[in-house]
């Protein structure tokens, strides 16, 4: 969990700022074919890159959230099964 709650699922290398996590390309190339289907269910792809450049090439799905609004309302709304 990004909030340091729960450990992640995904095993993750540290980003430019201490507080932050990613996952490396290779880890996001498996969950896209499934490799991790048994563990994660259900995820989003965010790409925050500006409009044009998310329009110019993107993974499959994802959602484009340039502002600290959108995400911050994504990352709020209840999972629901």
């Amino acid at each position: 969990m990004a909030d340091g709650s729960r450990d992640n699922v995904l095993s993750t290398i540290a980003g430019k700022h201490r507080d932050l996590k990613s996952i490396s390309v290779d880890t996001m190339a498996e969950l896209l074919r499934g490799t991790y289907s048994n563990e994660v269910t259900e995820y989003t792809v965010v790409d925050c890159r500006y409009p044009y450049e998310y329009e110019g090439g993107h993974i499959r799905g994802a959602v484009n959230l340039i502002t600290k609004d959108a995400v911050k309302s994504l990352l709020e709304t209840p999972v629901t099964s």
